[in-house]
């Protein structure tokens, strides 16, 4: 565990965020994604927080951040959602297309959930493997107990022809099968 410390106190504070793009419009290519992730961490070298990992899926993108006790996460989201709206919309100026009523990127609301130190490479290997497709994970092995983990009810119960590729993989590295209801 790596502590922080400041004056007179200890700490270890994170938390996994995710912003969603307003109306779930898929608008976050690989172009658009890049640059949003390096304002991001423009953002967090000049505030009170830091940025441990971040990845985005084609509407919503994900972020482990680390902050002192005396910063809210309330602001954490306002600092990034209000910044990198303003850097898209100047840098990008075709998204009125998109966004033809106002100047908006983001969603009002977000996801926050506080992390323990205990499973934060578990968050960490979920964030950074956002956006691949199940074709694609599964080969590359990145982790595949924690896309199970994070995906095993949605696999198994919106769709069992996806089970049955599961367990065909899971037969082929690891005699191993899961139950298909």
């Amino acid at each position: 565990m790596e502590y922080k410390s400041k004056n007179r106190h200890k700490f270890l504070l994170k938390c996994h965020l995710i912003f969603v793009c307003k109306y779930r419009r898929n608008i976050l290519d690989e172009r658009l994604a890049d640059y949003i992730k390096q304002k991001c961490l423009a953002i967090s070298e000049t505030a009170n927080f830091e940025i441990e990992t971040m990845e985005t899926d084609k509407n919503h993108i994900h972020f482990m951040v680390s902050y002192p006790p005396n910063v809210s996460v309330s602001t954490i989201v306002r600092k990034l959602k209000q910044e990198t709206t303003y850097h898209v919309w100047k840098d990008f100026p075709n998204l009125h297309k998109v966004y033809w009523k106002e100047k908006t990127f983001w969603s009002d609301g977000y996801f926050v959930c506080s992390i323990g130190n205990a499973n934060s490479e578990t968050i960490r290997k979920y964030i950074e493997n956002q956006g691949w497709p199940l074709c694609q994970f599964i080969p590359k092995a990145k982790d595949l107990w924690v896309f199970l983990a994070y995906n095993y009810k949605n696999l198994v119960s919106k769709n069992p022809s996806q089970c049955k590729f599961l367990n065909g993989w899971l037969n082929t590295v690891k005699d191993t099968t899961v139950e298909c209801s």
